[in-house]
C-alpha cells in the first residue's frame, strides 16, 4: 500500500513532457518582433528549459506589447508570464490568465484562446477541480486535433491521463497515456515518448502488472534520454525502488545523489525516506535514523504533510528496535495524529474524487450521446444524400433515355423529311419536266397548225392562179383540214391533267367567274409558259395576253405585290 502511495506521488510530479524535435509555430502572426521572441519561448517550453531563464524574454514581450498598444499581444505576454510561474504560484497564474482572457479577442484568435484554456486547465487541476480541468482538456484536445497541433494535443492527452490517475481511474488513465505515446511517436518526439513511459509504468504497477512495469523502468534507467535529465532520472529510480518492492536497493541512493545536484524538489524528502527504509531493512539502525531525521527535517521545512506520517512511522520503528520506547511512542503518537488528520483529509478528498468522477462520467456520457446524435444525423444526412444522388442518377438516366429516344425520333423525322424532301424534289422535277414537255409540245402543235394554215392559204393562191388543178387542190386541202380539225386544246388538257390532276376543276370551283379562255390561259401560265409563248399558241399579240392576265388578276382579287404564278402554283 505504501508503494502505491509513492507511485501516485511520483506520477503527480511528472506533469508534461517536452521535446527537442522540430516544432511548428501555430500562433497567428501579429508582430514580427513579438512573434520571434514568443517562438523562442515556445521552443523553451517544448525543450523543457528552465522557466526562470525565460524572464528576460517575457519582459521583452511586455515591452513590445506596450509599445504597439495591441491588446492581443498584451494577452499573449500575460499568458507567457502565467506559464513561467505556473509551477510555483498557482494563484498568481490564475490572476494573469484572467487578465489575458479579458484582453484577448477569442473569436479572431481561437488558437490563443485554446492555449490560454489549456493553462487554465492546469490551474484547475492544481486546485483540485478535476472535473472542470478534464472538461477543459477534452475540449482543447479536439481543437488542437482540428488545427493540426499534434504536440499540444499530446500534452493535453497527458494531462487528461493525470487527472484520471488522480481520480483512481487507472484503466482510463492508461488509455490516455498510450494515446499520447502514439502521438509522440507519430510526430517523432522520442524524448516525450520516453518520458511518458514512466506514467505508463506507474499505472501498470497500480493495476497489478508489476513485471511489465518493472521492465519499462529498467529500460528507462538505461535510456540515454533519461540519463541526460537529472530530475526525470531520479523519478525513474524512485519508481524502480517502489515497483521492485525495495529490491532495487541502489536506486534511492543514486536518486539522492542526483537530487543534491539541483534545487529543492518535493521528490527530495522521498529519496531520504526511501534510503532510510532501505537502511532499516538492512538493520543499519544508526544510518536509518540519520536519513529519516533528515527526511523529517526537510518535510517540516517545506510543510510536506503527505510524507510526514511515513517518516514518523519509520522513526518510531527505528527507536523501537533501538529499545527507546519513549521516543518510539512519541513518534508513533505524532504519526497517528498526522495520519488521522490525513485520513480526514483523504475522506474529504475521496468524496471530492467521487463527485468529480461522477461529473466526468456524466460529461463523457453527454459527449457520447452527442456523438451518437451527431453520428445519427450524419448517417441520416448521408442516407438522404445517397438517396438524392440515386434519384438524381435515375432521373438523369430517364432524361438521357428520353433525350436519346427524342434524338432518335428527331433523326428519324429528319430522315423522313429528307426522304420526303427528296421525293418532293423528285416530284417537282418530274412536274417541271412534264410542264416543259407539255409547253414544248403545245408550242410545236401551235407551230404545226400555223404552218398548215399557211400551206392552205398558199394552195388557195395557186388554185386562183390556175397553177394547181382544182381536184388536186381540194384533195390536199382536205388532208390539211383533217389535221387542223384535231382539237389541240383537248390534247393539251389530257396531258395537263396527268401532270396536274384536278387543277382546272379546283380553279373553276374557287373562281367560277373565270371564262373558258381564261381557264386555258391559267393552265398555260401554270406550266410556266411566257406571255410570248402563250400568244404564239393562241395566235394573238403579246399585248392581248397581258390584257388577259390583267383581267384574270382582277377577277382573282390579287394585289400588285401578289404573283399570279404563285397563286396558281398553290391550287
Amino acid at each position: 500500500m505504501k508503494n502505491r502511495l509513492y507511485i501516485t506521488v511520483i506520477a503527480l510530479f511528472i506533469l508534461l513532457s517536452h521535446t527537442q524535435a522540430q516544432y511548428s509555430y501555430h500562433w497567428s502572426m501579429i508582430d514580427s518582433q513579438f512573434d520571434s521572441v514568443a517562438n523562442i519561448l515556445d521552443h523553451a517550453t517544448f525543450n523543457d528549459e528552465p522557466r526562470k531563464l525565460q524572464y528576460n524574454h517575457i519582459k521583452q514581450l511586455y515591452n513590445i506589447a506596450q509599445e504597439s498598444q495591441n491588446l492581443q499581444l498584451s494577452a499573449r505576454a500575460n499568458y507567457w508570464a502565467a506559464w513561467s510561474i505556473s509551477k510555483e504560484n498557482i494563484d498568481s497564474t490564475a490572476i494573469l490568465l484572467d487578465t489575458a482572457f479579458s484582453q484577448a479577442d477569442s473569436l479572431r484568435y481561437p488558437y490563443d484562446h485554446a492555449r490560454f484554456m489549456f493553462l487554465k486547465g492546469v490551474v484547475a487541476q492544481s486546485q483540485g477541480e478535476w472535473s472542470y480541468a478534464y472538461r477543459i482538456y477534452k475540449e482543447q484536445e479536439e481543437f488542437f486535433s482540428r488545427c493540426g497541433d499534434r504536440f499540444s494535443q499530446a500534452k493535453v492527452t497527458v494531462c487528461m491521463g493525470t487527472v484520471l490517475q488522480e481520480l483512481n481511474e487507472y484503466k482510463k488513465a492508461l488509455e490516455y497515456y498510450h494515446l499520447c505515446s502514439k502521438l509522440f511517436e507519430d510526430i517523432g518526439c522520442i524524448n516525450c515518448y520516453t518520458k511518458n513511459q514512466i506514467n505508463i509504468s506507474n499505472i501498470l504497477y497500480l493495476l497489478g502488472s508489476k513485471e511489465e512495469a518493472l521492465k519499462i523502468l529498467e529500460d528507462l534507467e538505461q535510456n540515454n534520454i533519461t540519463q541526460q535529465d537529472t530530475l526525470y532520472m531520479a523519478n525513474v529510480l524512485i519508481s524502480l525502488f517502489c515497483v521492485s518492492d525495495q529490491e532495487k536497493s541502489y536506486a534511492p541512493y543514486k536518486a539522492h545523489r542526483l537530487m543534491t545536484e539541483i534545487e529543492y524538489h518535493p521528490l527530495y524528502p522521498l529519496t531520504l525516506l526511501s534510503i532510510g527504509r532501505d537502511k532499516l531493512n538492512r538493520h543499519e539502525n544508526d544510518s536509518a535514523l540519520y536519513y529519516l531525521n533528515r527526511a523529517w527535517y526537510e518535510a517540516r521545512q517545506h510543510n510536506d504533510v503527505y510524507h510526514m506520517s511515513e517518516i514518523l512511522q519509520g522513526l518510531s520503528s527505528v527507536y523501537n528496535i533501538m529499545n527507546k520506547a519513549d521516543s518510539a511512542y512519541h513518534y508513533l503518537l505524532y504519526a497517528n495524529t498526522i495520519r488521522d488528520t490525513l485520513i480526514s483529509k483523504e475522506k474529504i478528498s475521496e468524496l471530492n474524487r467521487i463527485e468529480n468522477r461522477a461529473t466526468i462520467e456524466q460529461y463523457e456520457a453527454n459527449l457520447l450521446a452527442e456523438h451518437k446524435k451527431n453520428e445519427y444525423k450524419r448517417n441520416i444526412a448521408t442516407t438522404i444524400c445517397l438517396f438524392l444522388a440515386l434519384v438524381s442518377v435515375l432521373l438523369c438516366y430517364i432524361f438521357w433515355q428520353a433525350k436519346h429516344k427524342a434524338g432518335i425520333s428527331e433523326q428519324l423525322k429528319i430522315a423522313e423529311n429528307r426522304e420526303l424532301q427528296l421525293l418532293n424534289n423528285q416530284y417537282k422535277m418530274e412536274i417541271e419536266s412534264k410542264n416543259r414537255e407539255l409547253a414544248s409540245n403545245t408550242l410545236i402543235m401551235a407551230q404545226n397548225n400555223t404552218r398548215l394554215k399557211d400551206l392552205c392559204e398558199q394552195i388557195e393562191r395557186l388554185k386562183e392562179k390556175g397553177t394547181l388543178p382544182d381536184k388536186d387542190s381540194e384533195e390536199i386541202k382536205s388532208n390539211i383540214h383533217t389535221q387542223l380539225i384535231s382539237d389541240d386544246w383537248q390534247y393539251f388538257v389530257l396531258r395537263f391533267e396527268q401532270a396536274h390532276p384536278h387543277f382546272l376543276t379546283r380553279l373553276k370551283e374557287q373562281y367560277s367567274c373565270l371564262s373558258e379562255n381564261e381557264l386555258r390561259m391559267c393552265a398555260y401560265i401554270r406550266i410556266g409558259m411566257s406571255s410570248k409563248e402563250i400568244a404564239q399558241v393562241l395566235s394573238v399579240q403579246p399585248e392581248t395576253i397581258n390584257t388577259s392576265r390583267y383581267r384574270i388578276r382582277k377577277k382573282l382579287g390579287l394585289t400588285a405585290k401578289t404573283s399570279l404564278e404563285d397563286i396558281l402554283r398553290n391550287i
